[in-house]
């Protein structure tokens, strides 16, 4: 396990120290972290993580400083010194530096008050003019503005200095990287620097091993110089030599393919001969491309590694702690402050607090945990207060709602009710409801409004609440019991702020939020504010829990904590690609910064102007403590692209947008910097080990549908066919799914959810008969909630029924509806539709559906129209997975060499000539498809070659099913072809089930005239009514006897007219041996007898329903079936 792989690594990993120089800026949010600020001289304290505030870290530096074994960078009074920084994110506002003592005391502020560089965030560096007195053990401390995100929001980051009046040595004046030449320093190789204090990591292409290129990316940090490799090499030198030298023979049909966004998409698969992922990134992007993920079974635990605790310690003058840490992974070899892991888990057994802790009442919600939209919320603890982000995709007249609950019920909520209005402005009121009925407006408005925003869709809106405020109508955070969240989006509002009822699109947190135990005021003064309030945004999160507060937080796992991720960019035939972790929000560093390796097996990239491939393997199973496994089973990924300078977006406005940026270049290609809001990142779901799609002979795999035979490992299954005649798709659904809950299938032209074409089926009961009714409901996902009913369904119901715990809906549509809420499942082969599968939750009547707590699986486009032939009078259904064009129907006629008509007897049915004697009656129709379904799963068992079963005409006796079997052949001989099917139709007699159906086991007829061609086009060489050559023959007998018969009685009714009559009784036809004649004449009196007495009372094929719309079936709830009466 990866969790116990950490304890055995740590001393280890404890001889693996942090080096400032390597620390790239890699900027993340939301989903792939944010990277702000870091000191790069003098070099930040370790642990030099950027992500270090004032509102998840402790003051005055967010890390804290070690007793032993600090890097002192010695500086000489009374001299000017430049201090520099990296800064990733453009927030707004201004820094000012702190000097301060072994005491943490304030010897000198620049600038003395207020703050500077306002106008200019963009600007990274300040000179400063040092004390003249000596300070040793003293700390030099930037802080950074952040009023973007809050008024009183800081970032941090501290060096620790020495101030000496002694003459500086050579080695010290040049950090140890170069010698004194007079008053300079001339500085090694790669180092560079008025005190040779930066690294790049090429001087020439020689540091490339010969086998990149220096280039210099112009970024505006260290290392500026970096190795671009050669394709067929890869690493930070280039030094290793890649097993794929180039790309341009790429076969993109060997892997799974998805679709991230509209600029990114990802295509992956395992190398089984040497158990290796590759994955291929592609973007429309001239930046640096990322993908990273970690184990869906992580829990908060992961985030203590490295861990960071504090040993026992008292105060110092300044009111902060004194105390030792260690940072496994990166704390030096004689230390020995690393405390020792106990028991399976990796809580160290020291006190729980630390200098670099987070706020325990901060934290998040979103559908991993119940919410139905993104919440977010920071604590003030200058107030006691509350900052709450909530982001949602609305549509125009849609509202978005925020309960504060004791108990996960609705009656006694305190509520927050936000939109937005066609002016730009926002909507916020808060309400409380005493039971379940409409909120009522507080008298007292105790919100505070900060912000609301529309983006590409997104509604954002930030609000600050006390935790205890003084209304009665307000619930009290700070209980014991903690609270729930209750969220919800509704359908409408009106302009007298009154709002209609949400119906299934709400939900509760799967947890508790505590904010019983959140912390005072630090006292930290931060200067002058002189920005406007405006409000921390989604861009802000924990940077790690408390081991002691898990339970009390219930923050969970943000999307980018923990996470294995790969970097990537190129530069036209040359790139840079890097195997990196992360713990939280703060930058990913390379492996080697955790004690790691770089376990990349394969590198390879290039750019065109107008996009970036990626390629790289790794190993799926890998002991490298920064590496998650790849799993077999799915796993949660994220993924990011660096911004354009015409596609840059911060939310809410940075100080780029806002104009106070010199530099508007800032963020330049490949310099990897925060990466931007919109869809320039992301999170889903990847199975890795998904075994890609097979191509078909002659036909892309688009038009195969999804297979699964074990519904304990696949609990749903769809499957569809093509009807040419009419154009339609009739689809299957099996899923393993309570009674109440519900099934779909969506149609879209990307792979979000909005704007998908959704068809949902499910079961609700009847009032009057209390049984089960089936629904299949057409609907239209507008955003991210409810898909709602079209105005006009185009979705048919065929069958349905529910046994075992499984729900099976048969149902089918228009290719093409003409209706603007449906997606034209006939597009062009470059258009064609992403399919979506998805269980959700449950429904509640009047047909409202709640939320999904799984992420839909995109199985990618589907090209149905493909599948299709050309229409003709006997067009009949094609079973998925067979393309019939009439230009490719030449090749696989040749290919599907072997066919046999076959018959089998369903002894569960009644023959019925109104509904069963053609097969475009609907009732006919409904067991043709279910049958060719069935037929087909059932020969698949032990035939991979099938190509085709078609029902051609259903009989009386009970029914009898004549059918066609086609299959595809490399063999010369066909004979051991067609024993195959004989065998595999014979084990499926023998079972006397299919699906629903009952066989008659000692009844099974085949005909090996018909040719293969005649199968595949359609045709069994006869007449419209395909009658075969079996059943002439008889006719023909049939015809001479019965002519006999004729002659003979009236030969006899005219020689013998007195004679007995009884002596001319007809005998029945004796010693027909053929299965087929036998077959028509097997309905016995008593039989006929049977069925006219009964009349229109027999009960048939039960799993059938006719169209719900019509007249539904009902589900009996005792013998779980679908029934109805003909």
């Amino acid at each position: 396990m990866f969790f116990k792989s950490l304890v055995s690594v740590c001393q280890t990993l404890t001889r693996c120290c942090l080096s400032w120089q390597f620390i790239l800026t890699f900027s993340w949010s939301i989903l792939l972290a944010n990277s702000h600020v870091i000191l790069t001289y003098p070099p930040a304290r370790k642990y030099s993580l950027d992500f270090l505030d004032n509102v998840r870290t402790r003051g005055p530096c967010g890390m804290i400083k070690e007793n032993h074994n600090v890097t002192f960078t010695e500086l000489s009074p009374s001299t000017a010194l430049v201090v520099q920084w990296h800064l990733a994110y453009t927030h707004r506002g201004g820094v000012y530096i702190e000097l301060r003592d072994s005491k943490d005391k304030i010897i000198k502020r620049y600038p003395d008050v207020g703050w500077t560089l306002q106008n200019d965030v963009s600007a990274t560096s300040y000179t400063i003019v040092l004390p003249p007195s000596e300070c040793y053990n003293c700390t030099l401390r930037l802080v950074k503005q952040a009023t973007d995100w809050g008024e009183e929001h800081v970032f941090w980051s501290c060096a620790d200095i020495h101030l000496t009046q002694q003459e500086l040595s050579s080695q010290v004046r040049c950090n140890t990287h170069g010698t004194l030449s007079g008053s300079q320093c001339v500085c090694r190789r790669t180092y560079v620097g008025d005190r040779c204090q930066f690294q790049n990591e090429c001087v020439d292409d020689t540091d490339c091993s010969n086998h990149g290129h220096c280039t210099d990316t112009n970024s505006t940090s260290y290392p500026r110089l970096q190795c671009y490799c050669h394709a067929g090499w890869f690493g930070r030198r280039c030094e290793k030599e890649s097993p794929v030298q180039s790309l341009s023979d790429l076969n993109y049909s060997l892997y799974n393919h998805k679709v991230l966004s509209a600029d990114f998409e990802f295509y992956y698969r395992i190398i089984q001969e040497s158990q290796e992922l590759e994955a291929v990134i592609k973007s429309k992007s001239d930046s640096w491309l990322g993908i990273g993920w970690r184990s869906f079974e992580a829990d908060e635990s992961c985030r203590q590694f490295p861990v960071q605790s504090p040993t026992k310690g008292g105060k110092d003058q300044g009111g902060n702690e004194q105390s030792q840490s260690c940072v496994q992974g990166t704390g030096p070899p004689d230390s020995g402050t690393c405390p020792q892991q106990t028991g399976t888990g990796n809580s160290p057994s020291s006190p729980s607090t630390s200098h670099a802790g987070p706020n325990p009442c901060d934290g998040f919600c979103n559908s991993s945990t119940g919410c139905v939209f993104n919440v977010e919320w920071i604590h003030q603890p200058k107030n006691n207060s509350l900052v709450f982000t909530m982001t949602a995709d609305l549509a125009q007249t849609q509202y978005m709602s925020l309960g504060f609950s004791a108990d996960n019920l609705m009656p006694n909520t305190d509520i927050v009710i936000a939109w937005r209005i066609q002016n730009g402005s926002v909507y916020l009121s808060d309400r409380w409801v005493a039971s379940k009925s409409m909120p009522v407006e507080d008298t007292h408005n105790d919100l505070t409004l900060i912000s609301g925003e529309v983006t590409a869709g997104t509604t954002s809106i930030r609000f600050s609440r006390l935790i205890s405020p003084s209304d009665v109508n307000d619930l009290n955070l700070n209980i014991s019991g903690c609270i729930y969240l209750l969220t919800a989006v509704g359908v409408k509002y009106d302009s007298n702020s009154s709002i209609r009822y949400h119906k299934g699109n709400r939900g509760v947190s799967s947890k508790q939020f505590c904010f019983d135990k959140c912390p005072v005021d630090r006292g930290e003064s931060l200067g002058p504010i002189t920005s406007v309030q405006e409000n921390l945004t989604t861009e802000a999160a924990p940077l790690q829990e408390d081991s002691d507060h898990l339970n009390e937080t219930g923050l969970g796992l943000h999307e980018m904590d923990c996470t294995d991720v790969i970097i990537g960019s190129a530069l036209w035939n040359t790139s840079r690609i890097g195997d990196y972790y992360t713990r939280d929000r703060s930058t990913p560093l390379f492996d080697q910064m955790y004690g790691g390796v770089d376990s990349l097996t394969a590198a390879i990239g290039y750019q065109t102007s107008t996009e970036t491939v990626i390629l790289f393997r790794r190993k799926v199973q890998s002991a490298d403590v920064t590496d998650w496994p790849i799993e077999p089973r799915p796993m949660h990924v994220v993924w990011a692209r660096g911004q354009h300078r015409n596609d840059i977006i911060h939310r809410p406005p940075s100080a780029y947008e806002m104009n106070e940026i010199a530099d508007k270049d800032y963020y330049r290609p490949n310099e990897l910097k925060y990466h931007g809001a919109g869809g320039h990142r992301g999170d889903t779901a990847i199975n890795f080990h998904e075994v890609p799609p097979s191509p078909a002979p002659v036909d892309p795999p688009k038009c195969l549908s999804g297979r699964c035979t074990d519904q304990s490992s696949c609990p749903y299954q769809i499957r569809w066919a093509y009807e040419s005649a009419s154009d339609s798709i009739t689809f299957q659904i099996m899923a393993t799914v309570e009674e109440n809950q519900w099934v779909a299938v969506g149609f879209s032209n990307d792979e979000e959810m909005p704007n998908t074409d959704v068809i949902a089926a499910y079961f609700l009961p009847d009032s009057q008969s209390g049984g089960l009714v089936p629904h299949v409901t057409d609907r239209y996902a507008y955003d991210r909630s409810e898909p709602k009913l079209d105005a006009v369904n185009n979705v048919q119901l065929i069958n349905a029924t529910r046994r075992n715990g499984v729900s099976t809906f048969l149902f089918s549509r228009p290719a093409r509806t003409g209706d603007a809420a449906d997606i034209d499942l006939h597009n062009s082969q470059n258009n064609c539709p992403y399919v979506f599968y998805g269980i959700g939750g449950s429904v509640s009547p009047p047909e409202i559906m709640d939320f999904h707590p799984v992420i839909p699986t995109v199985a990618g486009r589907i090209c149905f129209g493909f599948c299709s032939s050309l229409p003709s009078e006997d067009s009949t259904v094609k079973p998925h997975g067979v393309t019939t064009d009439n230009h490719i129907a030449s090749v696989m006629t040749s290919a599907a060499n072997v066919a046999l008509n076959c018959t089998i007897r369903l002894t569960n049915l009644n023959y019925n000539t109104e509904e069963m004697g053609e097969m475009t009656r609907p009732k006919a129709k409904e067991l043709k498809v279910t049958l060719e379904l069935e037929l087909e799963k059932a020969f698949r068992e032990s035939l991979n070659n099938i190509n085709k079963v078609t029902v051609q005409r259903l009989r009386p006796g009970s029914v009898l099913v004549d059918f066609s079997v086609a299959v595809t052949s490399e063999q010369d001989d066909d004979h051991s072809a067609k024993e195959a099917i004989k065998k595999q139709l014979q084990k499926i007699v023998e079972k006397a089930e299919l699906a629903d159906f009952v066989l008659d086991t000692k009844y099974l007829a085949v005909d090996e005239s018909q040719s293969a061609s005649n199968i595949l086009s359609g045709h069994n060489g006869s007449s419209g009514d395909n009658i075969g050559k079996s059943e002439i023959i008889i006719i023909v007998v049939a015809v001479v006897l019965c002519l006999v018969a004729v002659a003979i009685v009236t030969y006899k009714f005219c020689v013998f007219q007195k004679s007995d009559n009884r002596n001319g009784k007809l005998r029945p036809l004796e010693n027909m041996t053929s299965l087929q004649a036998e077959s028509d004449i097997d309905l016995k009196y008593s039989e006929l007898m049977e069925n006219v007495k009964t009349d229109q009372n027999v009960k048939i094929f039960e799993p059938h329903v006719q169209h719900a719309y019509e007249n539904p079936g009902y589900l009996d709830p005792k013998t779980l079936n679908v029934s109805r009466y003909v």
